[in-house]
């Protein structure tokens, strides 16, 4: 029984050890249960923290497994590419959407992927991804690992921020802030961040070298400021931000240490709590020198000597205004600057017109400018002749025509002078084309008249008769010399000349050409030579009282002539004649004709100026006779009244010496005397070869005559020696006088030539002399004149 019940209470206690277990496991896991809940809700919540924040990111936001594989993607990454969530979890993240575009981005992936796995700590980078709709997005992206406490690769969460917008603000930022004209830098803590491409071409830099710069490396000193003024404008950048946006100029300095004339306008920023300043910088050089040069040009334009003004066209001549004249304009026209803008061009213009003046404006136009002659009307009345040249242009709309002119009254004058000194120089070209032939016909007429002069009684009729034509040869000898003279072609011949003879002689010739009415006075009482040609002398003369006799033709009269030697004292030099002190011979014509007034007197040495009728005078005798009397050193003096008559002085220079007069008077010469000898003459002309001929011929000598200088040299060349004297007119064809004396001087040196010509422009005595010629000859050929030059050849060669 004990036994039993011991058995019993055994089990009974086993049951309650049992039982207490059981209580206790219900118990532990009732407490469990609550437990595991609580972990449940717990985790339910931090995947729901998980989920907001992981799918209410503003990026785009997945989450891989160590191997890459999408294990989870937020709404944001699916919205882009326009996926449903199951279509993506599970993939290769490189084979989803995003990547698929561009194989090159998906490497980039692969790679940073692989990275990470190796133990990199992240990897980040700017990629793009082709949205639902094929538009490409900029992508800020990055992936970074999540591992557990024991250092292992759990997952990765890769992030992507959407700077498609951004990137795109930044883009126009930089072209803006690149394509802005004006140099600009940006500055930040006082050093350059960025500057445009404008500041890099004007400051010859590279974006490396600009950037992180301080600006007072790019500026020089101030330009005329003081030595002692800082380099840099005290606080003018840093102070920007109080000061306000401000401008200032100085000089700039570039990276290879030239300067220019900047100005600099500082502008301070402030974005968020971030302070800038932005500097803006022109090179005003060009500015600074296009101001100079306007300040310059308007110096140049108010001070100009000639005339400038300015005008806008107008619908009329008269609303064609000037807004602008210097004080040259203002002088020259009488009107002030104030009255002269309120001028048109109708108010002053001699030639414009209302029917006009459109075509002129619309010429200049079409030329841009244009260069003309036109009269001005001067305020009191009296025209203004003006060398005016207009220029067209257009400016902001507007049209403008700018003048510059030159009052040209004088050069008028001029003109008109060289009208007349062309007039002279036509004369002249005419007078030397016919005085070659004009003087070998007077040659003949003087040659043959002699001859027949020394057969005949000279008290005879016919005798009468030829010594009328010697004289009328004689003058028209003087004609030709007188219009060679003229024209400045003559052949000028000084040598000391008795003034005495050479008067009288002309006044022989005009007695018979001046009639009755008027007497000749004549006082010829000096015993003085001058430096002269002697038909000078004579042009003079016959100027003179060819002139006193037009003023006395109508009434009558006396006319006057006087030579006499005076002496020019100290004192009385100058006076009115322009007079040195020194002796002179005075030549005077006096009249008592129709004399002048002061206005004429001053004007009638002026050529082609005369007081007769059309056809009367040419209006050349003065001004010859003053030509003649300058170019010997005198002077002259005019004294006249109207009503009185006049009275010329010619004052010429004495010469010491008692030289041979020069006027051909026959008694001055010594005797025409022949010879035995023989000469060679040569001439083209045929009627002057017979003459001569037979004037040689009849006193004693033998003539070799010839029309040919060729044949007369192939002569010479085989009979050389049977010639004394070659005589030889200059201007001849195939071979020239002077060619042909050169010749026969080269084969027989010392032979003595004479050289004749009717006129020559290269050829005169001195010129022939220097080639060994022994006389220079003037036509026409006088016979006597020809034998006794003739003589003295043979006699000075053979002595």
């Amino acid at each position: 029984m004990t036994r039993t019940g011991g058995m019993i209470w055994g089990a009974v206690l086993v049951d309650g050890l049992i039982l207490a277990a059981l209580s206790v496991l219900f118990l532990l896991n009732l407490r469990m249960k609550r437990e595991l809940e609580r972990s449940r809700r717990e985790l339910l919540l931090q995947e729901n923290k998980f989920q907001a924040v992981f799918q209410n990111q503003g990026q785009l936001c997945g989450l891989l497994d160590p191997e890459g594989t999408v294990v989870a993607i937020n709404r944001q990454a699916l919205a882009m590419i326009a996926c449903r969530e199951e279509d993506i979890l599970g993939r290769p993240f490189p084979d989803t959407p995003w990547w698929t575009h561009s194989e090159e981005e998906r490497g980039r992936l692969r790679r940073a992927i692989s990275d990470i796995r190796n133990g990199l700590d992240g990897s980040s980078f700017h990629t793009t991804h082709v949205d639902g709709q094929g538009r490409l997005r900029d992508i800020d992206f990055s992936i970074t690992p999540i591992r557990n406490g024991n250092g292992q690769l759990r997952h990765m969460l890769a992030l992507g921020h959407d700077v498609t917008s951004l990137r795109h603000s930044r883009q126009l930022y930089h072209s803006f802030f690149d394509k802005m004209p004006d140099p600009v830098l940006l500055l930040r803590d006082g050093r350059i961040v960025d500057c445009n491409q404008e500041a890099l071409r004007l400051f010859r830099a590279d974006p490396d070298q600009m950037i992180g710069l301080e600006p007072s490396v790019l500026m020089g000193e101030r330009e005329g400021g003081d030595a002692d003024a800082p380099a840099v404008p005290a606080g003018a950048i840093s102070g920007t931000i109080d000061a306000g946006v401000q401008t200032m100029e100085w000089k700039a300095r570039r990276l290879d240490s030239s300067l220019f004339d900047g100005q600099w306008t500082l502008i301070p920023l402030r974005i968020g709590n971030t302070l800038y300043q932005q500097i803006i910088i022109r090179d005003v050089t060009r500015i600074r020198e296009t101001q100079r040069e306007l300040v310059m040009a308007k110096y140049a334009f108010d001070h100009s000597a000639l005339p400038i003004v300015w005008y806008v066209p107008g619908r009329t001549l008269r609303e064609c205004r000037f807004f602008y004249a210097n004080e040259a304009a203002c002088r020259i026209t009488g009107y002030s600057r104030e009255e002269f803008v309120q001028l048109s061009i109708a108010d002053i213009s001699r030639v414009w017109t209302e029917k006009n003046f459109r075509n002129i404006l619309d010429h200049i136009r079409r030329r841009g400018s244009e260069t003309y002659e036109t009269l001005i009307r001067h305020r009191d009345g009296h025209d203004i002749p003006m060398e005016v040249n207009t220029s067209h242009f257009r400016l902001d709309d507007q049209e403008y025509f700018f003048v510059i002119a030159e009052e040209i009254s004088q050069r008028k004058q001029l003109e008109e002078e060289l009208r007349q000194a062309q007039k002279l120089e036509a004369l002249g070209t005419l007078a030397g084309g016919i005085a070659h032939d004009f003087n070998n016909i007077l040659s003949a007429i003087f040659g043959y008249t002699g001859l027949a002069m020394q057969r005949l009684d000279m008290d005879s009729e016919p005798g009468r008769h030829l010594e009328q034509v010697r004289r009328a040869a004689e003058r028209a000898r003087m004609l030709v010399q007188q219009i060679l003279t003229y024209s400045r072609k003559g052949g000028e011949q000084r040598h000391p000349v008795a003034v005495v003879p050479a008067v009288r002689e002309a006044l022989q010739l005009l007695r018979s050409t001046i009639p009755a009415t008027i007497s000749i006075e004549s006082v010829l009482e000096s015993h003085g030579q001058v430096m002269a040609d002697v038909t000078h002398i004579q042009q003079i003369v016959m100027n003179l009282c060819t002139n006193g006799y037009h003023a006395m033709r109508q009434q009558g009269g006396i006319l006057q002539v006087r030579v006499v030697d005076i002496e020019v004292a100290e004192e009385d030099a100058g006076v009115e004649a322009d007079l040195a002190p020194g002796r002179y011979v005075l030549l005077s014509v006096a009249d008592t004709g129709t004399g002048m007034d002061e206005q004429t007197r001053k004007r009638i040495f002026d050529p082609y100026f005369t007081t007769k009728e059309a056809g009367e005078g040419t209006g050349l005798g003065l001004a010859v006779v003053h030509g003649i009397v300058r170019s010997y050193g005198g002077a002259i003096r005019v004294t006249s009244r109207p009503g009185h008559g006049s009275m010329f002085e010619i004052f010429l220079p004495r010469v010491d010496g008692h030289g041979r007069s020069g006027t051909g008077a026959a008694a001055a010469e010594p005797e025409v005397a022949g010879g035995r000898e023989r000469i060679m003459f040569v001439d083209d002309e045929e009627l002057i070869v017979s003459m001569s001929r037979q004037m040689l011929t009849r006193f004693g000598y033998t003539v070799l005559s010839f029309t040919s200088s060729r044949e007369a040299l192939a002569h010479f060349m085989e009979h050389d020696s049977e010639i004394d004297l070659v005589v030889t007119d200059l201007t001849m064809p195939e071979m020239s006088g002077v060619e042909l004396a050169r010749k026969v001087m080269d084969i027989r040196p010392g032979l003595p030539v004479i050289l004749c010509t009717g006129y020559s422009e290269e050829m005169n005595r001195d010129r022939a002399m220097a080639l060994g010629i022994a006389r220079f000859v003037q036509k026409p050929l006088v016979m006597e004149e020809m034998l006794r030059t003739v003589r003295s050849v043979l006699d000075e060669s053979s002595g």
